[in-house]
């Protein structure tokens, strides 16, 4: 956590990015730059941590959407930490920012409100003073999620311009990740290994310099297609045999990730007898498509939507019985609960994941069912 670092730590880090925001600050006449925007990720087989580090410097007006801060988050993840700084020159100036006095955020300052990992989003709250002409402002964030990092997809083009943005991830020895970037310049991506053991990299470090920022214009494209990304994608799992062996176990085709969905879609319909009992309530004297628009208006209306992370756990894995009674699921939960629906209405029903544009490049090579996460489903009368 970068805010929580020594000040001398967070000049240097400062030093080589303020000229790029400098003539970031001239080419686009902005008030605003993000001179740091750096994602970490630690990963472990049970869980993962995120560290989200971001430097705003201000130029000119108030800053309002910086300093009055707020964040919302998936129930399911914990925000264990937040760190806030201030450097305040007086004036809009590099080496007086550099020089100035880091103020490090009191705890009353700073408002966090936990998920309760079902209903409830997390939300994090910052109250910064006022922004002036060159102020500096910083926050850092500790997230933590129960769950093996699949896949990570993070745009990293913001309404204001960035002098870098960095992604570094760190995994343990029995683990391995594919880091990929898009939409970027050709050579613009620099990459650094800061730990290898054995051919397994533990921990590297990708970063890009002079981002430009997202236009919102009449007619202008949408986010994820002006932005560029990074992608985290799980790799591969060290497995140990007898003897104290292991070997690295992936998948190298599609068709293990279809095996993998197959067996999930196994799960979620293995206990049916209410589901069943309700779709026959709901679709009572009606066939055809009339029954499959029913049941769906049922599913989406009267289940309450929420995120949620079972989907990803082997063992954690719902009945759509569980998911009916609960009354509330994710889009994945809500998806099975209606293709067990239709189906036992006589309906030919399953489910189609797709890739959404919105979460950037798709990379054909690195099978993963984090890369298609959407489900849509496809429904016929006989």
């Amino acid at each position: 956590m970068i805010a929580d670092e020594k000040d001398q730590v967070i000049r240097e880090i400062l030093k080589p990015l303020l000229p790029i925001a400098e003539r970031q600050f001239r080419r686009f006449d902005a008030d605003v730059a993000q001179v740091y925007r750096q994602l970490v990720i630690e990963a472990s087989n049970e869980s993962f941590c995120e560290y989200q580090n971001d430097i705003w410097w201000v130029r000119r007006g108030q800053a309002e959407h910086i300093t009055n801060f707020v964040r919302d988050f998936d129930p399911a993840v914990k925000i264990e930490d937040v760190k806030a700084f201030l450097i305040r020159p007086g004036r809009f100036d590099r080496q007086a920012a550099l020089e100035a006095e880091i103020i490090h955020l009191e705890k009353d300052r700073i408002y966090i409100q936990k998920g309760d990992g079902k209903n409830r989003a997390a939300n994090l709250v910052i109250g910064f003073d006022t922004a002036q002409p060159g102020d500096l402002l910083g926050v850092s964030i500790k997230l933590m999620v129960k769950e093996t990092l699949n896949w990570r997809s993070w745009l990293v083009a913001e309404s204001e311009p960035v002098a870098r943005v960095e992604l570094r991830v760190r995994n343990g020895a029995e683990l391995a990740y594919n880091e990929a970037g898009h939409r970027f310049a050709e050579g613009m991506i620099k990459t650094e290994i800061l730990e290898q053991v054995g051919g397994q990299i533990r921990d590297i470090r990708l970063w890009a310099d002079a981002v430009d920022p997202i236009l919102y214009e009449p007619y202008a494209p949408p986010d994820f297609k002006q932005s560029p990304g990074f992608q985290v994608s799980w790799r591969a799992r060290l497995l140990f045999l007898g003897g104290g062996q292991g070997i690295w176990w992936y998948y190298r085709h599609w068709n293990q990730v279809a095996i993998r969905m197959s067996a999930a879609e196994n799960q979620y319909l293995k206990k049916t007898k209410h589901t069943d009992e309700e779709a026959g309530r709901v679709a009572a004297q009606l066939a055809g498509m009339e029954a499959a628009d029913a049941l769906f208006r049922f599913v989406r209306d009267e289940l309450i939507h929420l995120p949620s992370r079972a989907f990803y756990r082997n063992d954690d894995w719902p009945t759509v019985d569980e998911i009916l009674k609960t009354g509330a699921g994710s889009s994945t939960e809500k998806s099975y609960l209606l293709l067990a629906m239709l189906r036992s209405r006589g309906l030919m029903a399953d489910i189609i994941w797709t890739h959404d544009t919105h979460s950037g490049g798709f990379f054909t090579d690195y099978p993963n069912w984090g890369q298609v996460p959407t489900p849509l489903v496809r429904v016929t009368s006989a």
